[in-house]
C-alpha cells in the first residue's frame, strides 16, 4: 500500500545509515521505509570523498565554512586547515606544491593569496606587472 506524500512530509528525521552523519526522512516519498539517502547504500559511495570535473579531491561537508553550493569541500583545504588548526580565509588558496592535484599530503599543501598563485601557475603572463 502506497501511503500519501504527506507520511512522508511528517516522518521522523533518521541519521543515513551509510556513516555520513546525514539525516533523512524515516519513510521515503514512495511510502517505503528508508535507510540510506538517495546513493549512499551503492557500490559507488566512497564516504562522500571524490574527484571533481577538474581533478580535485572533493569531500562531502556540507557544514563546512567553505563548502561550496553543492555541500562539497575540497580535501586539500581540508587537510591544510586541520594540519595548521586554522580556517582558510576567502582570498586564501591552499597550492599543491608538486601539481599534483590528488596530492593532498600537509606537507605537499601551501597556503598563499590568490595572486601569488596565479604567479606561480602563469608567470608568463604576470612577470611584467609593477604593482
Amino acid at each position: 500500500m502506497r501511503k500519501r506524500t504527506s507520511d512522508w512530509l511528517n516522518s521522523d528525521l533518521i541519521f543515513c545509515e551509510c556513516g555520513c552523519k546525514e539525516k533523512i526522512h524515516s519513510i521515503r516519498s514512495d511510502g517505503q521505509p528508508a535507510k540510506f539517502k538517495k546513493g549512499h547504500n551503492g557500490a559507488n559511495w566512497k564516504g562522500g570523498r571524490s574527484i571533481d570535473g577538474d581533478g580535485y579531491v572533493t569531500l562531502w561537508m556540507p557544514q563546512h565554512h567553505r563548502a561550496q553550493s553543492n555541500g562539497r569541500v575540497y580535501e586539500h583545504i581540508d587537510v591544510w586547515e586541520k594540519a595548521h588548526k586554522a580556517c582558510l580565509l576567502s582570498c586564501g588558496i591552499v597550492h599543491h606544491k608538486d601539481h599534483n592535484k590528488t596530492n593532498n599530503n600537509p606537507n605537499n599543501l601551501e597556503a598563499m593569496m590568490r595572486s601569488a598563485h596565479i604567479t606561480i601557475h602563469k608567470p608568463h603572463t604576470y612577470r611584467n606587472l609593477s604593482i
